[in-house]
């Protein structure tokens, strides 16, 4: 990838026991990076690494992933009843049809090793969208901040986001965990939001407070303006899931 990679990855256990790594692209340590207009995504990808079931074995080195074997779901727009869409139309991938969430969540994980979600790029003169700080996940959700630095050559403090996603599949999640839109509906059901708008300046990356039936995401950002979202968790029935918990598997 021509991407700079400079935020600390975050890593993720699924259901599965697959392990994820989620991580986004782009770069702030000079003035001159301020103005840089280059293409910039977050990632999610399954670790390749097939640790051997004996613990002893050495694990043999898999082969590099490329871009092609991840997902692109820039777009793709889920819904509160699981639609999906993407720009307002039928969504496909390929010649598969995709109309429903799970849908969605199943072609990442029996037929590609991962995603990537394009941040807002506009071309010359509008400098690229970013992550320049870590990523934290809760639950299925991985959260982390992104930064539009605003016009090249003017007094602009630019925009920050709260980046609220599903980890499967880098879009928003159908329970709406930061909101939803009913200007945007599919079979009367609202879109969900995947993000939200922090403010003015750089934040820092989202710290986690857990309270009842949800969590509120702490950023600061460049103006010194403190920031506390609340962000819904997805639903659970309460005990034990399944045997593999008794032994932690």
């Amino acid at each position: 990838l021509s991407q700079s990679f400079v935020s600390a990855p975050d890593v993720l256990l699924d259901g599965k026991k697959q392990q994820w790594v989620l991580a986004g692209t782009g770069r702030l340590y000079v003035t001159a990076d301020q103005k840089t207009i280059e293409q910039q995504a977050f990632y999610g990808f399954k670790d390749p690494l097939d640790v051997p079931a004996s613990k002893t074995t050495p694990a043999t080195t898999p082969p590099a992933l490329t871009k092609a074997q991840l997902l692109d779901t820039t777009g793709v727009q889920v819904f509160k009843n699981n639609d999906v869409l993407k720009g307002g139309a039928a969504y496909s991938i390929g010649s598969t049809p995709i109309s429903k969430f799970s849908e969605l969540v199943n072609q990442v994980d029996t037929v590609y090793k991962g995603w990537y979600n394009n941040f807002q790029a506009l071309g010359a003169g509008s400098p690229s969208e970013r992550n320049v700080s870590a990523s934290t996940h809760v639950s299925n959700l991985i959260l982390y901040t992104s930064y539009d630095p605003g016009a090249q050559d003017s007094c602009d403090a630019g925009t920050s986001y709260l980046n609220v996603r599903h980890f499967n599949t880098g879009t928003a999640a159908p329970f709406a965990p930061v909101g939803s839109t009913n200007i945007t509906q599919s079979n009367t059901a609202n879109m969900s939001f995947e993000r939200v708008t922090l403010g003015p300046g750089l934040y820092s990356a989202p710290v986690i407070h857990r309270g009842s039936g949800g969590i509120t995401v702490i950023t600061q950002g460049s103006t010194g303006a403190i920031g506390g979202d609340g962000v819904l968790l997805e639903a659970v029935s309460a005990g034990r899931q399944s045997w593999r918990q008794i032994f932690d598997f």
